[in-house]
């Protein structure tokens, strides 16, 4: 099993000491406070019951939790994947675990942690309800402009973090607004591009290849554990640039396709 193997390979790197459970008053956990997490349906059925508990494991080295691990996937709810059969979070809740840990490995307070993890939540939901007409009328045009905006927008939450709360979470609520925004509106756009015949099959492979993605993006983010905070983030915003171009190809190939096919535009 990949999660025995994870934690045995992290039980060798740190002279025998094992993963052991993150107590529900850890301060990775302010921002969750309340309302919990939301699992996917395979994770309930096999794993975690009616519990809305984050569960995550961690190492602690000098007093602090140096290594957070997670037997439930967060990958695939960062990326926006939705498939139930997946054993793991929610996107939404993907995302406010990973903001509650790397809140905490830039050393904030907990109120500020929690702080972090509300501000985000509005952001998301503002941003998936303003921004679905504007979605509705420009498509794929509308999400590749998201991401583009979404690159300064994550790149500065970092740095953000070490000037004061208020700028933190002004800026947590902008990347919220964006990146919540773009994934709850990717999903339904990237199915209308099929024709209504392929809709379904087509919506299946989009969620396939994300699933590459999901699986890639701890792999790679694996090579930036060592980094500071402001780098890491830094760092993160890159994917969204190369998000902006490939949806900014996938609207100039969809407007010649409609230009070539004019009965299609019915169909989206």
């Amino acid at each position: 099993e990949f999660a025995a193997s994870a934690e045995a390979l992290l039980a060798e790197l740190f002279g025998g000491k094992k993963p052991e459970p993150v107590p529900p008053d850890h301060a990775v956990f302010a921002g969750l406070k309340g309302e919990g997490v939301s699992y996917r349906r395979a994770a309930r059925e096999k794993v975690v019951g009616k519990s809305n508990a984050a569960r995550l494991s961690g190492i602690t080295v000098g007093g602090r939790t140096a290594v957070f691990f997670s037997r439930e996937d967060l990958g695939a709810g960062l990326t926006g994947t939705s498939i139930d059969a997946i054993v793991g979070y929610e996107p939404q809740s993907a995302v406010n675990v990973m903001t509650g840990i790397l809140t905490y490995a830039a050393k904030l307070p907990p109120t500020t942690v929690a702080l972090s993890g509300t501000s985000l939540q509005i952001g998301g939901t503002v941003g998936a309800l303003v921004l679905c007409w504007w979605l509705q009328t420009h498509r794929f045009l509308a999400v590749a402009i998201m991401f583009v905006l979404a690159v300064p927008a994550v790149g500065a939450i970092g740095y953000a973090g070490l000037t004061s709360q208020t700028a933190l979470l002004v800026t947590i609520f902008i990347a919220g607004f964006l990146v919540l925004g773009i994934q709850s509106g990717i999903n339904v756009l990237g199915a209308l591009i099929y024709p209504t015949s392929l809709r379904a099959n087509g919506s299946g492979w989009e969620l396939g290849v994300g699933r590459i993605g999901s699986i890639v993006g701890p792999l790679v983010g694996a090579l930036f554990v060592g980094m500071s905070v402001e780098r890491l983030y830094m760092w993160s915003a890159l994917p969204f640039a190369a998000g902006a171009g490939v949806c900014f190809l996938i609207h100039r190939l969809n407007q010649e396709r409609l230009a070539k096919h004019p009965e299609l535009r019915a169909g989206q």
